[in-house]
C-alpha cells in the first residue's frame, strides 16, 4: 500500500514497549482467551519489538509480526504478501491512522492477508483522526467484513472482531 511519509512517521511515532503491551494488553488478551492452537495470526502493526507476538508465542501460538517504515526489523517482522492468516489483530492501530484514507489503506492490507476475523481495539487516547468515532468506525469496518460485533472494551474504547 503506498502510504505517505507523514503517515509512516506518525504511525512509527506512536509505537511503545511500556505500559500496556504483551499480556497486560487487552488485545492479546482477548486472543490468548479466544486462540486455538493450529492457527495462525498475524500482528498488524507489531511495533518495533513486537511485545505481544512474544507473549503470544509463549503461550503456543503461530504468530507472525507486521509492521512498516522505521518499525520494519528484518528477522523480526514478515513482509505482507500472499500468505493468508486465520485471524490478524491490530492492537492500537486503527486509532493512529491520520486519516480516514490511510484508515481504509490500512483495512484493504489486512483484508488481503486475513482469511477467517479480524481483532481490533479502538482507544480513546491517542486519537489522531480525531472525525472518527466509534460509530464512524463501526460503520467503515461493515464496509470490510460481513460481520461486526463488539467483544470487549467499553462503549467508548471497544474491542471488535470481525469476520470475513
Amino acid at each position: 500500500m503506498n502510504y505517505t511519509k507523514e503517515e509512516i512517521t506518525q504511525a512509527n511515532k506512536t509505537c511503545r514497549d511500556r505500559g500496556s503491551v504483551g499480556e497486560r494488553a487487552l488485545v492479546p488478551r482477548y486472543i490468548l482467551k479466544h486462540s486455538d492452537i493450529g492457527k495462525t495470526y498475524l500482528d498488524f502493526g507489531a511495533g518495533k519489538r513486537a511485545r505481544h507476538v512474544e507473549t503470544l508465542r509463549m503461550h503456543g501460538l503461530e504468530v507472525d509480526a507486521y509492521d512498516f517504515g522505521d518499525n520494519f526489523v528484518r528477522g523480526l517482522h514478515v513482509k505482507l504478501g500472499k500468505k493468508k492468516y486465520d485471524v490478524v489483530y491490530a492492537s492500537n492501530v486503527l486509532n493512529v491512522q491520520t486519516n480516514e484514507e490511510m484508515l481504509h489503506k490500512t483495512l484493504l492490507e489486512i483484508v488481503g492477508v486475513c482469511s477467517e476475523e479480524f481483532i481490533c481495539n479502538y482507544p480513546e487516547s491517542p486519537r489522531k483522526c480525531r472525525n472518527i468515532s466509534v460509530g464512524r468506525l463501526r460503520e467503515i469496518l461493515e464496509e470490510y467484513f460481513l460481520e461486526v460485533e463488539r467483544v470487549g472494551g467499553s462503549s467508548g474504547a471497544p474491542i471488535f472482531r470481525c469476520k470475513i
